[in-house]
């Protein structure tokens, strides 16, 4: 049983051309459907490398340098190495610009998600931020944190793409997600690593965390505690806090949410969450990992 979760959550991963760690193994163990699998004991690193050696003698698995991948895609882990070099200036572009985002007015989490917040990236990636607003304000945030980093000349746009800050999903508070839970966003909401407002990020996890371990029993969210935010923010906050800032929110909602494409697949504008991934791969490798 263990062996067989093994070498799917490897496919998982192989699909999406990347090799793994033993510990990215363990956290990211698929769990197997079925009602004899309705409990799913917790499986320790230990157990899981007992697996992978096994698995590696009987041929069906590679290793090299503490990766591992299914036998016969051992150029992963080339690809594995080369993606770190590409991270690494990544990691400056985040430690030089994120901490101003927590003076953003109603900015309450910022997080990284997509290839770089899982060490997976590539050298055409761009870093990719979760944004959780203030419950009940979404578009003033939206366009605050848009005017940052395009100031910074950061910001992903047109063919502008590499190593630039791509702004794809606000959350209007840490909802609770009712639709999409399957293999690829679980796996996108259980690795976000936290830039601002930990707390924040942490709740979003907890809130979507039974469906999600439903799918990676392993995957727990982060473990932080509120921090207090900059007083600038606060004073912005105090100024924008009425029925004028009210005012701004919504003819902004109405400009922006007129220059939307709203008919492109994976495309949400809702109340309390903006999403924009037209050209996601979530459906190509959902079919893929089904056969």
């Amino acid at each position: 049983m263990l062996e067989e979760r093994i070498l799917k959550t490897l496919r998982f991963f192989n699909i999406q051309k990347y090799a793994v760690t033993l510990l990215e193994l363990h956290r990211f163990l698929i769990a197997l459907s079925g009602p004899e699998t309705a409990v799913r004991p917790s499986v320790s690193p230990a157990e899981v490398l007992q697996g992978l050696e096994s698995l590696r003698q009987a041929g069906k698995v590679a290793q090299q340098n503490g990766y591992y991948t299914l036998a016969g895609q051992e150029a992963l882990f080339d690809l594995r190495w080369r993606g770190y070099r590409y991270g690494v200036w990544r990691e400056k572009i985040i430690r030089r610009t994120m901490k101003g985002l927590a003076c953003v007015p109603f900015v309450r989490g910022v997080a990284l998600a997509g290839s770089q917040a899982l060490g997976l990236q590539k050298a055409e990636s761009d870093i990719d931020l979760l944004v959780i607003t203030e419950p009940k304000w979404l578009w003033l945030p939206r366009t605050l944190v848009t005017a940052y980093f395009q100031i910074l000349g950061i910001r992903r746009h047109g063919t502008n793409i590499a190593n630039r800050v791509c702004l794809n999903h606000y959350l209007s508070g840490p909802k609770a997600m009712i639709v999409g839970h399957n293999w690829y966003t679980a796996l996108e909401y259980s690795k976000l690593r936290p830039l601002v407002g930990a707390a924040f990020v942490a709740q979003f996890q907890e809130r979507n965390r039974k469906w999600v371990c439903s799918l990676f029993p392993h995957a727990v969210p982060v473990r932080t505690s509120a921090v207090a935010r900059p007083i600038a923010q606060g004073l912005a906050e105090r100024v924008l806090t009425n029925a004028f800032g009210r005012y701004i929110e919504r003819v902004l909602g109405n400009w922006q949410g007129k220059r939307i494409h709203k008919d492109e697949p994976h495309i949400i504008v809702e109340a309390d969450e903006l999403s924009f991934h037209p050209k996601s791969k979530q459906d190509a490798l959902l079919e893929e990992f089904k056969v």
